[in-house]
C-alpha cells in the first residue's frame, strides 16, 4: 500500500525498526518524558491539591487512582499524579504504602498541597488508621474535602432490572414483548458498578417500561410483578424517578474539568434552596416540578376508577424533601463564601429580587441570586 501511494518514501519507512523490543523501549521513553515534564510543573507550582479513589477495571481489579490539580503559569492543569493495582483487602495501610512508593519519584513537597479530596470508604476516611488521616502527617497545611457524588437506588426496582439484565433469555423475551405491543423503548438500563455514576435514568427507563413490565413480570409469574399494577407504588416509582433525574443533574454539573469548591459550593446551595422552593409547592400538592409524577397522577385522574390521595403523597413526598434538605445540610454544611464572589462572578449585578415567573424560570434564578 506504502509502495503505491508515495513509493519514493517507502524505503524511508522500512528503515524504522518496529520490533518488540524497540517499540517496548520508545514507550518507555515517553512516559519517563511526560513524569520529567509533570515532575517539572508540581516543582514549579506554588499550590496543588490531589484526589484519591478507588476504582475497579474491566478485569475485576482493585485500582488505586490519584489526580493532582495545580497551577501552571497563569492556568490551573489537572494530571493523573499514578495508577497502581491494589491487593483484594486494601486498608489505610496498604493504600499509604503504595501512594508513597507511587509519589516517591516525583519528589513532591507536601507542604503545598491545600486540599485532599476522597470518598467516605474507611480505608480512606478511617479517623485514626485512613489513608487521610495518615497523609495528613505529611500534609499539615491540606484540609480534607469529601467526594460530592454518590449513587441512589429502590430496592424493588433494581430487583427487576437485575431479575431481567441478568439472564439474557429473559432480556430477550422483554425486547420481544415491547416489540409486540410497539413500546417506545425495547430494553431496560442496567446500571453500571461505577461508583460515581448515578442510577436515575435507570428508574426513568424503568417507568417508562411500567405496562410491558407488568406484563412481562405476570407471564415469568415473578413475585414482584403485582407492584406494577399498584398505582400507589408506581406513583412512588415516578416520584423517585424524578428527583434521581434531578439528583443526576447535579452530579453532572459537579463535575468536569477546572471545577472549583466555590463553583461545586454555588451549586449545592443552589440546590439546597430548590429542593425548599419545591416542598412549599408539594405542599401545596403542585407537582409542576416532578414530571413523571405529574404526568402518572394526571394519567390515573383520567381513567376514572381509581384516584391518587394527593394530600398522602404529598405528605410523603414532602416528608422526604425535608429529610433530604437535612441530609445536605448535615452533610455539606453551608459556608459563607460571600467574600469570594468575586473569584466566580467578577461582573456580577445583583438579579431582580421581584419577577412574576415560571416554576422554571424562579429555579433559574436561583443560581444566579445565591450568593446575595
Amino acid at each position: 500500500m506504502v509502495s503505491y501511494m508515495i513509493p519514493q518514501e517507502a524505503d524511508k519507512l522500512k528503515k524504522i525498526p518496529l520490533s518488540n523490543d524497540t517499540v517496548s523501549r520508545r514507550i518507555s521513553d515517553m512516559v519517563k518524558d511526560v513524569q520529567n515534564q509533570l515532575k517539572m510543573q508540581i516543582k514549579e507550582s506554588t499550590f496543588f491539591s490531589i484526589q484519591c479513589d478507588e476504582s475497579t477495571d474491566i478485569a475485576n481489579c482493585a485500582q488505586f487512582l490519584c489526580f493532582i490539580r495545580y497551577d501552571c503559569g497563569h492556568s490551573i492543569k489537572e494530571n493523573v499524579l499514578f495508577c497502581k493495582s491494589l491487593p483484594d483487602h486494601a486498608t489505610g495501610e496498604s493504600l499509604f504504602k503504595v501512594f508513597i512508593e507511587a509519589t516517591e519519584p516525583f519528589g513532591i513537597d507536601w507542604k503545598k498541597c491545600v486540599s485532599i479530596c476522597s470518598d467516605g470508604a474507611r480505608a480512606f476516611s478511617g479517623k485514626n488508621s485512613g489513608l487521610i488521616a495518615r497523609l495528613k502527617t505529611l500534609m499539615p497545611n491540606a484540609n480534607w474535602v469529601h467526594c460530592f457524588l454518590h449513587r441512589q437506588a429502590l430496592a424493588e426496582a433494581i430487583k427487576v432490572v437485575n431479575y431481567v439484565k441478568s439472564r439474557p433469555l429473559q432480556s430477550k423475551l422483554l425486547e420481544n414483548l415491547c416489540e409486540e405491543v410497539g413500546a417506545l423503548h425495547k430494553h431496560l438500563l442496567f446500571h453500571t458498578e461505577v461508583r460515581w455514576l448515578s442510577r436515575g435514568n435507570v428508574l426513568s427507563r424503568l417507568f417508562s417500561l411500567r405496562s410491558e413490565m407488568l406484563l412481562f413480570l405476570m407471564d415469568s409469574k415473578h413475585e414482584l410483578s403485582h407492584f406494577f399494577s399498584d398505582e400507589k407504588w408506581l406513583i412512588k416509582l415516578a416520584y423517585l424517578a424524578d428527583i434521581l433525574s434531578h439528583l443526576n443533574i447535579l452530579n453532572s454539573s459537579l463535575q468536569g474539568p477546572e471545577t472549583t469548591i466555590l463553583y461545586a459550593q454555588d451549586r449545592i446551595n443552589a440546590f439546597v434552596r430548590k429542593l425548599t422552593l419545591w416542598n412549599t409547592r408539594i405542599k401545596d400538592e403542585d407537582f409542576e416540578n416532578f414530571q413523571l409524577t405529574q404526568e402518572f397522577k394526571e394519567y390515573v385522574s383520567s381513567i376514572g376508577d381509581i384516584s391518587i390521595d394527593t394530600s398522602s403523597l404529598s405528605l410523603l413526598i414532602s416528608s422526604h424533601l425535608e429529610a433530604l434538605i437535612k441530609q445536605f445540610n448535615d452533610y455539606i454544611p453551608v459556608k459563607d463564601t460571600s467574600g469570594s464572589v468575586w473569584i466566580t462572578k467578577p461582573f456580577f449585578k445583583k438579579a431582580v429580587q421581584k419577577a412574576e415567573l415560571n416554576a422554571g424560570l424562579h429555579d433559574e434564578l436561583i443560581y444566579q441570586v445565591i450568593s446575595h
